[in-house]
């Protein structure tokens, strides 16, 4: 069983990283970000951009997603690259709101929590939390089919279900040891990793090749770059528009590193760095996937992709680049895994548990114990989306389809005064949920009918239903004084 070398070696070191900063005092301020000045802080803005860019969705899960449309998209994803990057960039715009606001609380808010208080409705902060829940729990559910999927490409001869129960028993492990400074630390190594990983990526595709250098260029210059224009492509364009955009402003993972940012400075400054690396570092590893489609033709994404393993296993060089490569995936499988783990914990407690007088040992115990509920119903996850067919794209376009919903109420907090929040905190209620529901519905429906441009479509769909309740309530709260003006 060499080939689970790599897996054996990531995980060894990831124990070790969580041991090494275990939280000693029992402390639930030391665990997760809920007090300011302690030590969950993000005092460095290279430190915020390294762990944010890796917060969302894994290296593994990002070549998985490339690999799967680099061959009937092309060049084209290179869009996720450019939408992901400005929707990191419209977090930098809504910053100095977003820090003078968080200023005025006494301990740090979730994004649930922010957004009960800002409309003055108490419900709403378990219920949007009930629901980010389900949807991280489904992006923790898809990082393990992902690690699954690569294992068994290299071990067929072990059971999926052995491979998922494996990864989460080490990611739960260290991150029960660590807690949130752990999984900063290692989503930092997982940014170094993936900047690793697109040139021993390209390396091992040229020696896979095994051509004569001026045929793979040849092959190259005559490939097809960008995929014919059609409405599948124009969906498609305008699908990833409307997830990627909005999805960081309404991200938990990316919410609850804003709250941990010492200074606004260190926000501001991170913000930015973590545009550049959205776009540089995604839009390389497109070019990785579509090169490895261009050279393995005639073959689907995963197919391409273990045609490569296979090809770079002939000979010592190539084995050693596959272990690299490897490596570099389960470490970043890993680390944003329990990146998904942290922050589910850190708002089921806070938002849906919602103590008001509980201990900061008893607290500790009790993030710890949802923690390990979460990852066992992730797992249970991993099997139902097995069995419905999902691809790791659908799953990715469904599970923002739900997500997105709290953009509208988000941006309206951060626009609107007091009062207005006031006067539209049921429509906003609503809109959250029929919003996030309509997504996912959607998205579900969508899948099973094989409309796959609905399923593209669903974070946009969700979205805009939230976003039509909101605006026909603040139009509602208008017509008052209009009224009177008349």
């Amino acid at each position: 069983m060499a080939e689970l070398f790599p897996l054996v070696l990531a995980s060894a070191f990831f124990l070790s990283l969580g041991f090494a900063n275990r939280v000693r005092n029992n402390s639930l301020a030391d665990f997760i970000p809920v007090q300011r000045h302690g030590h969950t802080q993000i005092a460095d803005a290279a430190d915020f951009s390294s762990s944010t860019v890796a917060a969302t969705v894994s290296l593994a899960t990002i070549i998985a997603a490339y690999f799967n449309l680099a061959s009937f998209f092309g060049l084209w994803l290179l869009w996720t690259a450019i939408t992901g990057a400005l929707g990191m960039l419209l977090v930098y715009l809504f910053s100095k709101k977003i820090a003078a606001k968080l200023s005025s609380y006494q301990r740090i808010p979730t994004i649930h929590g922010f957004l009960a208080s800002e409309y003055s409705n108490r419900r709403m902060q378990a219920m949007t939390a009930t629901l980010t829940s389900v949807g991280l729990l489904l992006l923790l559910a898809t990082e393990l089919i992902v690690g699954s999927e690569f294992l068994g490409s290299v071990a067929p001869s072990l059971p999926p279900q052995a491979l998922s129960v494996g990864l989460t028993i080490t990611v739960v492990a260290y991150v029960l040891l660590g807690g949130f400074r752990t999984v900063l630390l290692t989503d930092r190594i997982q940014m170094r990793i993936i900047w690793l990983a697109i040139p021993l990526l390209l390396l091992g595709i040229w020696t896979a090749a095994s051509q004569q250098p001026q045929a793979v260029v040849a092959r190259i210059a005559d490939a097809q770059k960008f995929a014919p224009i059609d409405n599948g492509l124009r969906w498609f364009l305008f699908g990833i528009l409307a997830m990627n955009i909005p999805t960081h402003l309404s991200s938990m993972t990316v919410w609850q590193r804003v709250g941990a940012c010492a200074t606004p400075q260190t926000l501001n400054l991170g913000l930015l760095r973590s545009a550049v690396g959205i776009l540089f570092s995604w839009g390389a590893l497109v070019v990785v996937a579509w090169l490895a489609t261009v050279l393995f033709s005639g073959q689907s994404g995963a197919q391409s992709f273990s045609s490569l393993i296979e090809a770079l296993n002939e000979t010592l060089f190539g084995r050693l680049l596959v272990m690299m490569i490897l490596l570099g995936m389960y470490c970043a499988l890993l680390s944003t895994a329990s990146t998904l783990l942290i922050s589910i914990g850190h708002m089921i407690y806070c938002d849906i548990y919602r103590p008001d007088q509980t201990t900061q040992e008893v607290g500790l115990t009790r993030v710890r114990l949802v923690i390990v509920i979460s990852a066992a119903f992730a797992l249970g996850m991993v099997s139902a989306l097995r069995l419905m067919g999902f691809q790791v794209e659908d799953l990715i376009f469904s599970i923002y389809g739900g997500a997105l919903a709290l953009f509208p109420p988000l941006v309206a907090c951060l626009l609107a005064e007091k009062p207005t929040l006031k006067a539209i905190s049921k429509a906003a209620y609503v809109a959250a949920f029929v919003g996030c529901i309509g997504g996912w519905v959607s998205a579900g429906y969508a899948k099973l009918m094989g409309a796959q441009t609905i399923v593209f479509l669903s974070p946009a769909i969700g979205m805009g239903i939230s976003a039509t309740i909101l605006t026909v309530a603040l139009a509602a709260t208008q017509l008052p004084s209009t009224a009177s003006k008349n």
